[in-house]
């Protein structure tokens, strides 16, 4: 798990993604409007999902990870909580594979928030469960950049 700034991010080239598709698609995304939806980037190895919805109550949330793909979640407009715990700590309660990439889990009983605002990442491997979508202080709507990275 990495919190950073996405002006950074070629700070993390080392982690085999193109950080120069990623930075060009966030600067397309802040010139011009840009639907919800699902962008290629480079197939099926690199595509982004633009999502705008309002953070919600920490109960109304559930873990995740992923197998295939890194996740790394740009924060383009407002601020949202997130949650981190080692899946290896998680019980699995819905497994989407192989049809999606996804594992839904229970509430973890250990672990660590961030606080991810505008202009910022986080970065998730398939270790990493996370729990994100929900509201600091109070409920607001956010505008969030998911670039997904194929790892596997």
């Amino acid at each position: 798990m990495i919190l950073d700034q996405m002006k950074h991010l070629q700070d993390y080239k080392g982690m085999g993604f193109d950080s120069t598709k990623i930075l060009e698609f966030v600067q397309k995304a802040e010139k011009e409007p840009l639907a919800e939806g699902r962008y290629e980037l480079d197939g099926e190895n690199l595509f982004a999902m633009i999502q705008i919805y309002e953070t919600k109550d920490r109960e109304e949330c559930l873990y995740e990870a992923h197998q295939t793909y890194m996740d790394i979640q740009y924060m383009a407009e407002g601020v949202e909580l997130m949650f981190v715990s080692s899946v290896d700590t998680l019980q699995v309660v819905e497994d989407r594979t192989p049809e999606a990439d996804l594992l839904f889990y229970a509430q973890a009983s250990e672990e660590a928030s961030l606080l991810v605002r505008q202009g910022s990442f986080a970065l998730f491997l398939p270790q990493d469960g996370h729990m994100p979508c929900c509201k600091y202080k109070e409920k607001s709507k956010v505008k969030k950049i998911v670039f997904k990275v194929r790892i596997h």
